[in-house]
């Protein structure tokens, strides 16, 4: 208990947590110093329902007992969750051809090895359609720990914005790494059986851009290898195998940048998992705007989600660290806005993080998730509070009891995820449900 009261040092530029054995029945002198205020934002307007004639109809959202709500702060402006959902209604009632809805979910190690993602993917695929586990980067080793796909690469160097010694912003791809090969490099990818609908998919792409003149070939196990060749070009290059496969492999011969392979089916929806450990989400608004544009040409997303914050908050971080912080993550919701005009934005809030003295949530944390609720209100987006949808304060500390959870009280197991995600799939159920409600009221007045 003694040592609770050491004052605060550093060894090697690290920084201990204080300690506190008693911090889930008492609260010592200066564990709770850090943020003065937790902002309480509003929620959104109301609704409307909006008939032929023009006047308003009467209309409220319904949210099932223990269903978390996906709040939309755009009052009908670009970026709210309307496009996504009339998408999701579209693919659901197959009027939408020749290409799945697509998801970006960005985040940071929580979602790492595909936990929670997988598990969203899979009930989204079962209930709407789809197939595919979506994006896989060229050659990233972390990719060996998803359950959703086997992967094998050779031949190339990794260069990701968590190494800035070997990274390049300029050559970055949308995920934020990039691969680079002078000569031979190859990228196989084998479908599992742990996640039913993305044991096969229906159209394999693979994403780069060539230096000087590089040859690709690609082949599935129910194709044969096809051969392309490409002359130097800055731009965005693809190549496509279409046909139900369970196995696809591409080589590249020449020097080019490599980004990765998107694995899908040609409806439904698929949802490409962007997680980077250690990110705070900052650093996505220096991607270029012409890389981003480049790929919502040939590969659009109808829903980008945020899911950042962890990283981002300390037990001593102040009320002036949280508005640098989302000063910042504001910069990243306008250049998706920009970038791509059509999608609708999702903020996810940090989820629940307890310390290391007995799993307690960190007070601060609290205070982020409110931060983030009123930056998503301030730029008129979507917005999920994870915190609250996997149970509020304490949840990580129960989660671990359980085994769902690591000893950081920080990531979550597979069956924590698989918890997680379904109560995110009934709350986008729940609010797909809404909007169909909404509009079949709009089109009979």
């Amino acid at each position: 208990m003694a040592l609770h009261f050491l004052p605060q040092y550093s060894i090697f530029g690290l920084q201990p947590r204080k300690i506190n054995i008693l911090s889930q029945l008492i609260n010592l002198p200066g564990d709770n110093e850090s943020i003065d205020v937790i902002p309480k934002p509003k929620d959104p307007k109301q609704i409307y329902a909006h008939g032929k004639n023009g006047k308003l109809i009467d209309f409220k959202e319904v949210w099932p007992k223990g269903v978390q709500p996906i709040l939309d702060y755009s009052e009908e402006n670009a970026g709210g969750m309307d496009h996504f959902y009339a998408m999701v209604d579209s693919t659901a009632r197959h009027k939408l051809n020749g290409r799945p809805v697509r998801v970006a979910y960005y985040g940071d190690s929580f979602i790492e090895a595909d936990i929670l993602v997988a598990d969203l993917r899979e009930n989204m695929q079962a209930t709407y359609g789809g197939c595919g586990v979506g994006w896989i980067d060229a050659g990233n080793d972390l990719e060996q720990y998803k359950r959703s796909i086997q992967t094998e690469f050779s031949g190339m160097d990794e260069h990701m914005v968590m190494k800035a010694q070997n990274y390049n912003v300029a050559e970055a791809g949308i995920a934020e790494r990039y691969y680079t090969t002078g000569g031979s490099a190859s990228v196989t990818l084998k479908a599992t059986k742990t996640f039913p609908h993305a044991a096969h998919w229906t159209n394999s792409t693979f994403y780069f851009r060539p230096l000087r003149q590089t040859t690709v070939k690609g082949k599935t196990d129910a194709n044969p290898w096809l051969s392309w060749t490409f002359n130097e070009s800055g731009s965005l290059q693809k190549t496509e195998i279409p046909g139900r496969a369970a196995m696809a492999k591409f080589t590249v011969n020449g020097p080019a940048i490599l980004f990765g392979a998107a694995l899908e089916g040609n409806d439904g929806i698929t949802i490409d998992n962007f997680s980077m450990r250690g990110s705070t989400g900052t650093t996505l608004a220096n991607i270029p705007d012409n890389t981003l544009r480049e790929f919502n040409a040939i590969r659009p997303y109808d829903l980008i989600i945020l899911q950042f914050g962890v990283n981002a908050v300390k037990d001593n971080s102040t009320t002036k660290d949280m508005r640098d912080y989302l000063a910042q993550m504001r910069n990243v919701i306008r250049k998706f806005r920009r970038c791509y005009p059509q999608a609708s934005i999702l903020v996810v809030s940090t989820p629940d993080r307890g310390s290391k003295e007995g799993g307690a949530t960190m007070p601060n944390i609290k205070a982020l998730e409110g931060y983030q609720k009123e930056l998503a209100a301030e730029e008129r987006v979507g917005f999920y509070s994870l915190f609250h949808a996997m149970g509020g304060e304490g949840s990580m500390a129960k989660l671990h009891d359980k085994g769902m959870s690591s000893s950081d009280y920080v990531h979550v197991s597979h069956g924590g995820g698989k918890i997680i995600a379904r109560q995110m799939f009934n709350s986008f159920v729940a609010a797909e449900k809404n909007y169909i409600r909404r509009k079949k009221l709009e089109n009979e007045k």
